[in-house]
């Protein structure tokens, strides 16, 4: 098992590479864990929930670069990571979207926060309304142009 080190705007960085049996393509899933405690402050369980499922394009022996592939909360360091993917539980009265384009690797945006690149499954979403941004890159200028 590994944790999640760093998120950043196209990235999820985890400490799960090569010498942990990792390889390129692999998926991981991605587990948030609840201590429940009793009255007096001791842990009486554990609850894990998957929220996502990632998809290693980078690797190196100590880590992995990924992106996302599916989602169902928030990403942020100290996540668990563990190797194959988990089912993503969705709540009642939530829908999920998936996102493409063409061609692959698009931003892709939700009200204005970065969420990862296109292909891309957003599970577990509040039903109501979004604005979904895909930019479209700036065209380089064609060097061979006459000024």
């Amino acid at each position: 098992m590994g944790r999640i080190t760093g998120v950043e705007e196209t990235a999820v960085y985890i400490s799960l590479g090569e010498l942990s049996g990792g390889r390129i393509d692999d998926v991981v899933s991605v587990t948030a864990v609840e201590l429940i405690r009793d009255d007096s402050g001791k842990v009486i369980m554990r609850e894990e929930k998957s929220i996502a499922n990632l998809l290693v394009e980078k690797i190196s022996p100590e880590g992995s670069r990924c992106r996302i592939l599916e989602l169902a909360g928030v990403l942020e360091t100290g996540l668990s990571v563990r190797p194959g993917k988990a089912e993503i539980e969705k709540a009642q009265d939530r829908s999920s979207l998936e996102v493409r384009s063409v061609p692959d690797n698009a931003n892709v945006f939700l009200d204005g926060k970065y969420l990862g690149i296109t292909p891309l499954k957003l599970s577990d979403m509040e039903p109501g309304s979004y604005r979904l941004e895909i930019p479209v890159p700036a065209r380089a200028a064609n060097p061979t142009q006459a000024r």
